[in-house]
């Protein structure tokens, strides 16, 4: 109809008429393209926002793991010196004997990379992310993470050796069945002291235990910063949109 319009126009040499058919015709295509803006911005905007909901979630699952974690290890290096002190003091404590001997060469797995954050990298979506503070701390942790997974093995072998070292001092409980949870196995019925108090691999073996847990649970507490301080960024962020 405004083809039409416009080409009855140009035969009468209404110049006026053309000039306002070809002005209204530019300005429906800029006010399509606005709308199209404006609907591809506000979802854009969704989508962020939801990005930004899904880190968070990833990361306050992170931080409860990783104060699992602490927490378990503090316990491990409380049982690793209970039993250190006793082997040195040729004096063991009885009441937490069976416990601390089970626990004292306990590890954790660290956890891994954001889900949501190699998603991101994977589509090349990573600009919904206006921060650059924030991209650069997601991208430092995932890559710390990855590495400390890969030498996980490194830091951890010593503990399964002083285990194997420590186990010749119990007497396991061999019911011969299957346990029903990890944190059952290597249950010591009993524990030789003679052999614990004197025999000097086994307070090698502890002392490395108690090392490497230590060493871990420092890792972890600034793993804990890092988690905390990107949730800290993912709010600032949420409160710009």
């Amino acid at each position: 109809m405004l083809l039409r319009g416009l080409t009855k126009h140009v035969k009468d040499q209404n110049w006026f008429a053309v000039a306002l058919d070809f002005f209204i015709v530019v300005f429906g295509i800029l006010i399509a393209f606005q709308i199209t803006n404006w609907s591809d911005a506000r979802s854009e905007r969704i989508d962020a926002g939801n990005i930004l909901v899904r880190l968070e979630q990833d990361f306050q699952q992170k931080l409860d793991r990783t104060d699992r974690s602490l927490a378990l290890y503090k316990s491990n290096l409380a049982a690793a010196g209970r039993l250190i002190r006793g082997i040195r003091q040729k004096q063991l404590a009885e009441e937490t004997l069976l416990d601390d001997i089970s626990i004292a060469t306990e590890y954790t797995l660290p956890t891994g990379p954001s889900i949501t954050y190699t998603e991101l990298v994977s589509d090349g979506r990573l600009q919904l992310i206006q921060s650059d503070e924030l991209r650069r701390a997601l991208s430092e942790l995932n890559d710390y993470v990855n590495f400390a997974r890969g030498q996980h093995g490194f830091y951890t072998s010593p503990l399964d050796s002083s285990r194997g070292t420590l186990i010749s001092a119990r007497s396991l409980i061999a019911t011969g069945v299957p346990v029903k949870k990890n944190r059952n196995s290597f249950a010591t019925k009993e524990v030789d002291h003679a052999r614990l108090i004197n025999d000097p691999d086994m307070l090698a073996a502890l002392q490395t235990a108690y090392g490497i847990q230590d060493n871990l649970h420092a890792i972890l507490l600034d793993n804990r910063q890092s988690i905390l301080g990107i949730l800290d960024l993912i709010k600032v962020e949420q409160k710009k949109r």
